[in-house]
């Protein structure tokens, strides 16, 4: 259940955003793992956080497509080269 809102977020930007990239979907999926990780555990990681288990994928799917499709919107890394 961590991880299903993570790889949505591939699934997300491969089908539905045109302009989506690699370095936009690493990003996304970091982002989304972090954000379910962080409200998954929040208690044993001391984080100030109220907020319930059940908030885990909408936020985490949220915190992925958004992070990742403004990272598609990055210049990729590494640069090509000439």
């Amino acid at each position: 259940m961590l991880l299903t809102a993570p790889l949505f977020v591939l699934f997300f930007l491969a089908l539905f955003v045109r302009w989506s990239n690699a370095t936009g979907a690493w990003l996304g999926l970091l982002a989304s793992i972090a954000t379910a990780v962080a409200i998954a555990y929040a208690e044993d990681l001391g984080l100030p956080l109220e907020i319930s288990f059940v908030w885990m994928m909408p936020c985490s799917l949220l915190a992925g497509a958004v992070v990742g499709m403004v990272g598609s919107l990055l210049p990729a890394w590494p640069p090509a080269e000439k």
